[in-house]
């Protein structure tokens, strides 16, 4: 049986880190959660890449649904994308493959 890390209020979770390519590590949400903001930070100067911020009811579901409509290109940098809102499980999934560097993707949480 797989284990589900639980995101807390305030603290940073690493959901990609330094990925190429791959779904990323998913985490449940609490229910008391409504402010969610992501930081996706290309590492080495990406020429390539996109990400996608997905959502389950729980980290162990085999269907996700995309938050955007399109993927986000991985940045030379930092972009941050927030949400608002109840949900149950997120993850970020390499949609394109980042070439020439890498993604590093951080989930912050809270009321």
């Amino acid at each position: 049986m797989t284990v589900y890390k639980a995101a807390m209020s305030g603290i940073p979770e690493i959901l990609q880190e330094e990925a190429t390519t791959g779904n990323g590590r998913a985490i449940a949400i609490p229910s008391s959660f409504t402010r969610h903001a992501f930081y996706i930070r290309g590492i080495d100067t990406p020429s390539a890449g996109a990400v996608r911020i997905e959502t389950a009811d729980s980290p162990a579901d085999s269907v996700w649904a995309p938050m955007t409509t399109n993927p986000t290109t991985v940045p030379d940098g930092l972009e941050v994308i927030e949400f608002e809102g109840v949900y149950g499980a997120f993850r970020c999934r390499v949609t394109t493959t980042v070439t020439s560097g890498s993604v590093t993707v951080e989930y912050l949480g809270g009321h």
